[in-house]
This record gives structure tokens, C-alpha cells and sequence, in this order.
């Protein structure tokens, strides 16, 4: 069993911090708001409205990372009913499928009828919503999207969570697998109660995200002409409720796809000359957990980076392997997370193919992650079985108070997943700062700070 170790740190000089955690929500009240200019639909059913959760470097709050162009479409939404029990036992009920009429996309916040009519629903009946974005049409799931609907007729709400894995498809010569910004897979689990006239849904996308930038320096001495992703894992819990295996044995796509940079240029305000830009968005793959990663190994997810001396005519592209995981600790890539690799200095020369990169021992590159590389930084701890990662350390309040709520992301090759628990709780004034555990969620509150009182502090 691993123990939790965790910080908490209350000082006057801090802003509250509000994380949005994503939290499960299946009481009837809590789910339901207000659309007053909506009302129900004629035949039974309800007013959607949908969002997408913005993306976290774990540096901010959810929405502190803007999405690039395309990463808030939604081209299609698959809801499928589950008779709403607490414990997912309540069986499928039927599904609807929703997509724009052709040449037209659906927009986010503009709410959609959804009809019940032909269904095997009924307004009068609550139900539990696994609602699923982006799915057809996509590298996701062979066949049409109606077939993969109807597959859950049989299963539980709980089976289906547990069963609905993704995979992604292999590698290709042309890159024709690659995961686009405009069909990322998103996901969301809901509810609609009984005559319920209004659901919002926040949709999370299921993919992480890798941005590769260079500093000033680099960017006047070499060209970032292209990056790949390789060692991704294959496939991902559609629901985050599936058991996956992220053992070193366990199969990974060895090149997965890649981006060509050489379009992207721009012109260097002091010098005039025409540069290679960053490459923010495009490069996507499912998460992965790896206890104890090595430099050359087939299972930690890395990229292969392929950079062009600017004083060399002959346009030779040398490449660099770079693990995508904090120095000397374990790697624990999230969905909806964007990972920043920034080059700092090159080091020495590249490998002259992506493959020998790949296999090569160092990577002859300084470069910083943003994920791991600032103070609030991941820990990633580990035992015979299990391996738990921190988002946070420091949990830090302003003079006012709040809450914070954090997840805690573990996986383990048992049988049974262990409970989490917390073994002990230590304050300096008693009864003012508390925390609990929901699940994989900290719930972490402290009260404001009263006249004269400088500092609060404490450790679970």
C-alpha cells in the first residue's frame, strides 16, 4: 500500500487558488440549471448544451492553457442511457446520436433539442449519460458510428465504462494515423433526471498534448524541422473507470506519427532573417505511466526531435530522443495536459536517422518540461505493485480561505485497486485547515485567517 504525502501551506502573501476538479455528480439536483428560454421538448427529452474543460499544465488552474485552432470542435455527440442506479448497475436504455446537418458544425453553448422520439426513453424516467464526442469518423473505432452505439445493448453502465477502451492505430509511412486538433476524443459521464428540461455537459479530451518550443538563442542557430512521438501507448480508457496495463512489458506503438515544420516561418523582427517557429498543437497521444523510465527503452513515451544548423548548406537534419518525464522519477502523462518542452541548448551533434535516435543513449539537448520544472511540481511515487502520482505538493491558501481539490492518479498490476487513505493529519492550529479523501480526490479547506494571525501550516 503506498502512503500519501502531501503539503499544506497557508501564508497571507497567497491568492486563493480554485482548481476545477472534475467531479462525478449523480444527484438529480446538482445536475439540473436553469434554461428558461429553452423549456422541454415536444416529444419528451431535453435541452443540450455542451463546453470543453480547458487544459491544464498543472502550473495553473484547468483553464490557464488556450486551445489552439481546432481543439474545440465537436463534430459529433453519441449519448448513450443507462437506467441511473448509484452503483452502475442500471442497465443500457438506448442511444442518440447527434451531428450537424452537412456543411453546418455544432457550436459550443448553442443548446440542441434532443428528442426522445423513436426511443426506447422516456421523459418521465431518470438516466445516467455516458457521453462520448468526436467518435466517428475518426481513428478510433472501425465501423459505422450507429453500430458502435447499439454495441453496449447488453451491458450495465458499470460494464461499459469498465470495457470501453480506445485504440489508437498504428504507425504509417505518410503519418495518415495521426491524431488532428479538429477530431480529438472527448468524453463526459452525466446525468438527466425526470422531466429534466436542461443538461450541460463539459466534455474533457481524452488525448494529451505535446507543444516544442526553443529559446531565442537556439531558434537563430538551429531549425525545429519536424517532431515525432514515439513509445505511445495504444489505447486508453474511454471512461477512465477500465483497468489498463502500463508494465514495461506491455506493447507500445513505436512511432506513432509526426509533424513536418518547415512551413512554419516567420521573420525575426531584429534581423530580418526568416525563422522556423515553435510547433504549438498537432502532436497528441494517449496517456501513459512508466515507474522507472531509461534513457533508450521501448515503453517510455518520447520524442524524436529533429533539428537543421542554420550555418550548414547542406541542409543535413540531426535528431534528438527526449523522454517526456522528470529527471530521475517516474513518467505519468494525463489526459487533457499540455506538456511544453522547451530547448535550451544543443548540447552536441544529432543522430543522423529518428531511429537512431531512438535507440541512442543521451539526447545531447538542454532543454526544461513545464509540467515538472516550476515549484509546484508532480511526484511520482512507486511500490512493488502500485504507482500513485501527486499532481501537486504545496497546497497554498490566501488570508481569506477556501477550498482546493486535487486528483491523485495511481494504477497497480493487483487484482484490486487499493484504497487510498490518509494515515495522519498535523496542523499548527487545530480545527482550522482540514482534508479528506473522496475516492482519488483530496478535498482540502482551511477558514480565514483571523486579526493578527500570520501563518498557518500543516502536513498529511
Amino acid at each position: 500500500m503506498i502512503e500519501k504525502i502531501n503539503y499544506i501551506t497557508m501564508n497571507k502573501i497567497f491568492l486563493t487558488i480554485i482548481v476545477f476538479c472534475e467531479l462525478l455528480l449523480f444527484s438529480c439536483e446538482k445536475e439540473s440549471f436553469n434554461d428558461p428560454g429553452h423549456g422541454k421538448v415536444k416529444d419528451g427529452g431535453f435541452s443540450l448544451a455542451y463546453s470543453i474543460q480547458g487544459q491544464s499544465s498543472e502550473t495553473a488552474t484547468r483553464a490557464g492553457i488556450a486551445p489552439e485552432d481546432g481543439e474545440e470542435n465537436v463534430n459529433d455527440i453519441v449519448l448513450l442511457f443507462f437506467a441511473k442506479t448509484a452503483d452502475g448497475s442500471g442497465e443500457f436504455q438506448d442511444y442518440i446520436v447527434i451531428a450537424p446537418v452537412e456543411g453546418e458544425k455544432l457550436r459550443m453553448n448553442d443548446p440542441i433539442k434532443i428528442s426522445y422520439q423513436g426511443k426506447s426513453l422516456d421523459a418521465s424516467t431518470s438516466y445516467n449519460i455516458l457521453a462520448v464526442a468526436n467518435i466517428a469518423g475518426t481513428n478510433y473505432i472501425d465501423g459505422e458510428i450507429h453500430d458502435w452505439a447499439a454495441s453496449w445493448r447488453r451491458d450495465t453502465e458499470y460494464q461499459a465504462k469498465e470495457k470501453e477502451i480506445l485504440y489508437a492505430k498504428g504507425a504509417t509511412s505518410n503519418d495518415s494515423n495521426a491524431i488532428h486538433a479538429d477530431a480529438i476524443i472527448m468524453s463526459r459521464m452525466t446525468s438527466v433526471c425526470a422531466d429534466q428540461s436542461s443538461v450541460n455537459i463539459v466534455f474533457t479530451r481524452d488525448v494529451a498534448r505535446f507543444d516544442v518550443t526553443t529559446n531565442l538563442t537556439v531558434k537563430k542557430n538551429y531549425d525545429l524541422v519536424s517532431v515525432s512521438i514515439w513509445n505511445a501507448y495504444p489505447k486508453a480508457s474511454l471512461f477512465n473507470d477500465g483497468y489498463l496495463n502500463y508494465g514495461d512489458d506491455e506493447w507500445r506503438i513505436k512511432r506513432f506519427y509526426g509533424v513536418d515544420n518547415s512551413d512554419n516561418t516567420f521573420e525575426d523582427e531584429n534581423s530580418g532573417e526568416t525563422l522556423l517557429g515553435d510547433i504549438v498543437g498537432g502532436l497528441y497521444a494517449f496517456i501513459n505511466r512508466v515507474g522507472g523510465p531509461q534513457p533508450n527503452d521501448t515503453y517510455t513515451t518520447c520524442l524524436i526531435i529533429g533539428l537543421h544548423k542554420r550555418d550548414e548548406a547542406d541542409g543535413q537534419v540531426t535528431y534528438y530522443r527526449v523522454n517526456m518525464h522528470p529527471e530521475g522519477s517516474g513518467q505519468s502523462i494525463k489526459r487533457n495536459n499540455v506538456y511544453k518542452l522547451t530547448i535550451r541548448n544543443v548540447l552536441g551533434p544529432g543522430k543522423g536517422t529518428e531511429g537512431e535516435a531512438y535507440s541512442g543513449v543521451s539526447s545531447e539537448l538542454e532543454y526544461t518540461i513545464n509540467y515538472w520544472d516550476l515549484d509546484d511540481n508532480g511526484l511520482i511515487v512507486q511500490d512493488q505493485n502500485s504507482m500513485m502520482s501527486l499532481p501537486v505538493k504545496t497546497v497554498r491558501f490566501g488570508q481569506e480561505g477556501g477550498e482546493n481539490e486535487y486528483h491523485i492518479y495511481s494504477f497497480t498490476t493487483l487484482t484490486t485497486k487499493p484504497v487510498l487513505t490518509m494515515t495522519k493529519q498535523e496542523y499548527n492550529v487545530s480545527g482550522r485547515i482540514n482534508a479528506h479523501l473522496e475516492g482519488n480526490t483530496l478535498f482540502v479547506t482551511a477558514d480565514p485567517m483571523d486579526d493578527g494571525e500570520e501563518d498557518r501550516t500543516g502536513m498529511i
